[in-house]
């Protein structure tokens, strides 16, 4: 998750955070990869698809996570992925999609994390759907 790219610093955005979290529990650092790109969708079937930053979820969960093939899988899709008024069934359908691919290729435990269905809020195009 790019994680509130307001902050300069990236261990205080939402992923270094998590990172900072597991590292104070294990005797060893992760190696941490944070693929988030923010104001994206999860696929091509969301109404703001044309206007968000590329690539969608669908199109890029093979480089960003099956190739690094991950022991943790933080899973963050939600609140722009299926924004945009995108139908609830699609939004399931494409995160039934990831995480099925993503267990069979490599397994890892994985936590999914705003995952949320909303229906409006005052952001900006394609995201203010009121």
């Amino acid at each position: 998750m790019e994680g509130g790219p307001w902050l300069h610093e990236q261990q205080e955005r939402c992923a270094g955070v998590f990172v900072r979290l597991i590292n104070a529990c294990q005797k060893e650092p992760i190696e941490y990869y944070n693929k988030g790109i923010g104001a994206n969708t999860i696929s091509s079937r969301s109404p703001g698809y044309a206007e968000s930053k590329k690539p969608g979820a669908l199109e890029s969960y093979h480089d960003d996570v099956i190739d690094l093939q991950p022991d943790l899988y933080i899973l963050a899709y939600g609140l722009n992925k299926m924004g945009a008024a995108m139908p609830l069934s699609d939004f399931r359908a494409d995160m039934a999609t990831i995480i099925g691919d993503v267990q069979k290729a490599c397994s890892p435990a994985t936590v999914l994390t705003i995952v949320y269905y909303m229906t409006g809020w005052r952001s900006f195009r394609p995201y203010d759907i009121r």
